[in-house]
């Protein structure tokens, strides 16, 4: 009978370790995802940290059940006090990155229409720009025909403003940045480049439309324009954007999910049982 009960109680905690090592995986995988968010879909730096803290936590935790196993009080007690202190300071920074994916999981349609209407805003920069150059040298040849310039000047005039204005203008660059968008795959809150591909399209529409306004800010004596600008580009893509790689303050579902986590993740330690002897220490 004793041998049967020792047994059982054997099956018993290697049960509530693989629910603890399950647990930190789970929560170690959506701080992950949180973290590709906050840093722009930099691999190296989300994968670096959430290694470290996943890392640093799992040896708390480790510690914390040795003390608690431990039969010597005196020496191992303060070690797993320690440990609990880190483990737990651990959980509350990595709760931060953890809300950011719980929120872009839960906006998941928001996500994807943001990452589809900018990847179609950004195809469309080129033409949207040709016409204003087009529409900007129209207005040029209007206006020194209103001066009655000789004919030689006022073409060498308005060629010079065409080149300007059309100098990044060509099918190749076009081309190029087509394919390069087409490429992008679709975004899914489970595909650890989604948050990198979010950032990529909004870097690559800004850039694009940066380089325009630099060769277009330059105007010519008569003209009364502004540098190209994208209007339709609003202020609340970028809004929208913000509020999915942004730090935000954990709602009530996040702490319900990470204090779940936590008790899972410290299930080893509250269902271990401490020895009622000092001596025969196992460490």
């Amino acid at each position: 009978m004793k041998r049967r009960r020792m047994s059982k109680n054997n099956i018993t905690d290697r049960l509530i370790w693989v629910v603890t090592i399950l647990a930190l995986i789970v929560y170690s995988v959506a701080e992950l995802f949180g973290m590709e968010f906050l840093a722009d879909g930099n691999h190296i730096i989300a994968f670096g940290v959430s290694f470290l803290l996943s890392l640093i936590l799992t040896l708390c935790v480790w510690e914390m059940c040795s003390s608690k196993s431990s039969r010597n009080k005196r020496r191992d007690l303060p070690l797993g006090i320690l440990a609990a202190f880190f483990a737990l300071a651990i959980l509350v920074i990595g709760s931060w990155p953890v809300t950011v994916f719980l929120n872009a999981y839960d906006n998941e349609s928001e996500l994807v229409n943001l990452i589809s209407n900018t990847r179609n805003y950004a195809v469309n920069v080129d033409s949207l720009y040709v016409h204003y150059a087009k529409k900007r040298v129209y207005n040029y040849r209007r206006y020194l025909d209103s001066l009655k310039c000789d004919t030689k000047e006022k073409n060498q005039r308005v060629i010079s403003l065409e080149r300007r204005l059309l100098s990044l203008t060509n099918d190749s660059i076009h081309h190029k940045r087509q394919e390069w968008l087409a490429t992008l795959p679709k975004a899914n809150v489970w595909n650890v480049s989604t948050a990198k591909n979010l950032h990529n399209v909004f870097l690559a529409a800004e850039k694009w439309i940066e380089e325009y306004k630099v060769v277009s800010s330059v105007i010519y004596d008569g003209e009364k324009v502004e540098p190209f600008e994208c209007e339709d580009f609003t202020m609340s893509a970028y809004e929208e954007y913000n509020d999915f790689i942004s730090l935000r303050r954990p709602n009530i579902r996040s702490i319900l999910y990470s204090a779940f986590c936590v008790f899972l993740i410290f299930a080893t330690y509250f269902f271990m049982r401490r020895p009622k002897s000092r001596f025969n220490s196992h460490r």
